[in-house]
């Protein structure tokens, strides 16, 4: 059994392989996607399989996150879709629902609740905690991802403290469930 000394050692292994591109990191400029009914604010951040918007529902006057792939064969169009219309079905409170999905000229997007918070992997960077405090948190994780596998089916192919947001309320929400690029379902 691995001590409390190896697992942190291992974490911050995983959280330097995982760090996501942030968005002051020089990439090739691309215009934020123009979605009707949305206003993109500003890039939230950018991966290597999508961009993230911090945007606002023009109807219902909310902030939002919405994804858009970096780029999306238009056979895999239909298929990205679906796995949407999928995730928009997962209703649990430690894990960021989708709310809409739609097609663009050759692409895709989803539309997320957007979280004002951080992620675990910055606070793990930045910051040392008490263990009772981490232990809430691990639960909050467990609870969703055992909804994830035993409830919905689904298997979080890229999880890592930088895919688990914490809210200002320090509620946990875990993120990017890999949706359209490879999300696995199963029976």
């Amino acid at each position: 059994s691995p001590s409390p000394r190896d697992l942190i050692a291992y974490a911050r292994h995983q959280m330097d392989q995982a760090a996501p591109a942030t968005p002051d990191e020089p990439r090739s400029v691309m215009s934020p996607p123009s979605i009707p009914d949305y206003r993109i604010d500003r890039l939230l951040g950018r991966g290597g399989m999508g961009s993230v918007y911090l945007a606002r529902d023009l109807t219902l006057d909310t902030p939002v996150a919405i994804k858009v792939p970096n780029s999306l064969r238009a056979e895999a169009k239909k298929q990205f879709l679906a796995e949407a219309a999928t995730l928009a079905k997962v209703k649990h409170p430690h894990v960021v629902p989708v709310l809409t999905a739609g097609g663009l000229d050759e692409s895709a997007y989803f539309v997320m609740e957007y979280i004002d918070g951080t992620t675990i992997g910055k606070i793990m960077r930045k910051e040392v905690r008490p263990f009772r405090w981490w232990l809430g948190i691990i639960k909050q994780v467990v609870t969703g991802m055992r909804y994830l596998h035993e409830e919905v089916k689904l298997v979080h192919r890229d999880f890592n403290p930088f895919n688990v947001m914490l809210t200002r309320d320090h509620v946990v929400k875990i993120v990017d469930l890999d949706l359209g690029l490879g999300m696995h379902v199963y029976q």
